[in-house]
């Protein structure tokens, strides 16, 4: 009796082959019917833009079909393997729209940038008064975009403004084992990610708040 796993080989390696000659796409749209809807749902979940989503199933389903499925070595599922591809995506166009590339022009780090100007800005402590629901969903929202890319990050302002945990605190619910003596070291590192991971948070909010065309006084008044 064949297992899922093997049923998941023989399905890509037809796919795989459709790919190759172009002549019969019959296994490749039974795949697409199958996992359309779920895609959908997984990618708008997780797009900053939702405007961009049928830009992201499109690229998506046409890398499948230009052979990205050939790679497919039974080593998950097939789901697990597809939802990689379409998750890769998602990272690269939430990467765009907050300006996260490699480097400018001249040579600096435009996610410096951004954090640096995030910083000079700061002038709305009301972005984070987490007491008023609208400002805390939108952050929450602002949260799972940013774990996405940087999952470390979204964890400290989590617990450290979320949940209102001290760095203390933080470290024993992490279960990171510290000798006294470097206690200190290991807190001030603690702060110090925080210290750069807000002004991140702080772009995905102004970026959301944009693309939803709304302001904060909107957000404050939910």
């Amino acid at each position: 009796m064949s297992t899922s796993r093997e049923n998941d080989q023989l399905r890509a390696a037809a796919i795989c082959q459709e790919t190759r000659t172009k002549e019969n796409a019959s296994e490749f749209r039974k795949l697409y019917d199958d996992y359309h809807t779920y895609f959908k749902g997984y990618a708008y979940k997780r797009l900053y833009d939702k405007s961009k989503l049928n830009d992201v199933l499109q690229e998506f389903w046409l890398a499948i079909w230009n052979g990205a499925i050939c790679k497919y070595e039974g080593k998950s599922t097939l789901k697990t393997f597809l939802t990689s591809i379409i998750f890769k995506k998602i990272i690269d166009y939430n990467n765009s729209m907050l300006n996260i590339d490699r480097k400018l022009d001249h040579g600096e780090d435009i996610e410096e940038v951004n954090i640096k100007q995030a910083t000079e800005h700061d002038d709305n402590k009301d972005i984070f008064d987490i007491r008023k629901e609208g400002i805390k969903q939108l952050i929450n929202k602002a949260l799972v975009i940013l774990a996405d890319t940087r999952p470390d990050d979204a964890y400290i302002i989590r617990m450290k403004k979320m949940k209102e945990m001290s760095y203390d605190e933080i470290l024993k619910e992490m279960r990171v084992q510290v000798p006294h003596e470097d206690r200190q070291k290991e807190i001030d590192r603690l702060k110090h990610q925080y210290s750069r991971a807000i002004p991140k948070l702080k772009i995905i909010v102004e970026r959301l708040m944009q693309a939803e065309n709304m302001t904060l006084k909107d957000y404050l008044g939910r």
